[in-house]
């Protein structure tokens, strides 16, 4: 239908109908000059309706909005999710990887899931390069400091001197606990107080977590869990690594 056609029929339509009440005009209706008001409202012809401004409006109105959702997605994609820290069997990004934990020495605590066997009986990596993967978490690599992330196309994982010498004592710590041998709680726990000593940590608090079990003959050696926030060593009870010799007294 034409824009000459739609007004002719609304035209047609209000002339066919009054659209005045009877009750609220009573008898005026039949008054000269009634007629001839109606006869001149009905007699004009309304506006052509401009259709193509009102496309032009629609189509602005499309665009502001895919705007918008195209700036929401890209905020979006600008400030990736943080997730857990991952641990990697290679320097890629596709290798075979497992969640960490988060805090503490991340490159000890990757290396303690190498210990444990997750990527199969080979040795452990003697250094790991921590980057900041696309997620926005941390990824463990094994490599020198500095090699790893930028062939990935990755950001370091920044840390400060003092980060620097908490990661320094918790993977000394770690390793004097965990290697060669089996400590018991109190051997772990004077091995800690050792170290806090020599990196001038004071105030920390050194102990066995009340959620966790107790030393036994299934969990008889100690591993160290680092809250660095409430700057306190938890000593966790753990088996034995392959080949390490079993205490004769536990803790």
């Amino acid at each position: 239908m034409s824009d000459d056609e739609m007004s002719v029929a609304l035209l047609e339509s209000l002339q066919r109908a009054n659209p005045v009440p009877v009750d609220e005009v009573a008898n005026r209706r039949d008054l000269p000059s009634a007629h001839a008001l109606f006869a001149e409202i009905t007699a004009q012809r309304p506006r052509r309706v401009r259709r193509r401004t009102v496309v032009i409006a629609i189509a602005l109105v499309v665009l502001a909005l895919a705007a918008l959702v195209g700036a929401f997605a890209l905020v979006n994609r600008s400030e990736p999710e943080v997730t857990a820290p991952r641990c990697y069997e290679s320097a890629s990004l596709t290798a075979q990887s497992f969640v960490t934990a988060s805090g503490g020495d991340l490159r000890a605590a990757c290396a303690d899931l190498w210990k444990q066997g997750f990527f199969g009986p080979g040795p452990v990596p003697s250094h790991f390069d921590v980057c900041v993967l696309p997620q926005g978490a941390p990824g463990v690599f094994p490599g020198e400091a500095g090699s790893v992330c930028g062939p990935l196309g990755l950001r370091e994982a920044h840390v400060t001197s003092s980060d620097e010498q908490l990661l320094e004592f918790e993977r000394r710590a770690s390793e004097a606990v965990r290697e060669p041998d089996c400590l018991t709680y109190d051997e772990a726990h004077d091995v800690v107080a050792h170290y806090l000593d020599e990196f001038g940590l004071h105030g920390w608090t050194i102990g066995p977590s009340p959620k966790l079990p107790a030393f036994s003959d299934e969990n008889p050696c100690a591993s160290l869990y680092f809250a660095t926030g409430r700057r306190t060593v938890v000593i966790v009870p753990v088996p034995p690594l392959p080949g390490q010799s079993v205490p004769s007294t536990t803790g």
